[in-house]
């Protein structure tokens, strides 16, 4: 079966994998020792499902993949409301990552974290800018119940980005060895003369 295109479905998006030069009489990557075949299930367009073996293997990141805080993260999304009073006091943390945390952590509970509106305003003007960022982006998910922040929000539009921090270093100091003198004087070809080879 000649398979020009492989419509995978991944985190609900489709991509279009061109396979054209896997087909008979195509030479196609070979992949690496060890590979075992990777078997997946897409539908055609007359919904009839089709099993193909694709390569190269598009690696999905699995919960087994995740570190402890992201887990624990995930965990703090899905327990809700009950997490929010704790991560209100993980707003107040020293640590600028940590508040970026909380921040994060809240956008992904969303309407439920409602109890935590008044201190994303606050942390909307925090001095660290991924806090900021994080703070008002909670304040959108939690969606209409965070209309006092309104004003912190439209305040937010208003701040300008800093300029990227590009560092440039100094080259060594020339000496007068090494810059190039003048060019040579111009030195006109030599007049050719019937009769003469040149």
């Amino acid at each position: 079966m000649n398979l020009r295109y492989l419509l995978p479905i991944v985190a609900g998006a489709s991509i279009v994998t061109s396979l054209a030069g896997c087909g008979p009489g195509n030479s196609a990557p070979k992949p690496p020792p060890g590979f075992k075949d990777k078997v997946i299930a897409v539908a055609s367009p007359s919904d009839k499902p089709v099993v193909v073996v694709t390569w190269p293997v598009i690696k999905i990141r699995t919960a087994a993949d995740w570190s402890i805080p992201e887990t624990a993260a995930d965990s703090l999304k899905r327990i809700g409301a009950p997490a929010v009073p704790p991560l209100i006091d993980m707003l107040r943390d020293p640590d600028p990552a940590m508040r970026t945390k909380a921040a994060q952590i809240l956008a992904g509970i969303g309407p439920d974290a409602v109890g935590a509106v008044s201190m994303l305003q606050t942390t909307s003007h925090d001095s660290d800018a991924d806090v900021r960022r994080w703070s008002i982006r909670a304040l959108g998910q939690i969606g209409e119940a965070a209309a006092p922040a309104v004003p912190d929000v439209i305040q937010a539009l208003r701040e300008r980005e800093p300029p990227p921090d590009i560092r440039v270093t100094p080259g060594p100091t020339p000496t007068p060895a090494s810059i190039p003198g003048p060019p040579p004087p111009f030195s006109p070809p030599p007049t050719r003369t019937p009769g003469t080879i040149m």
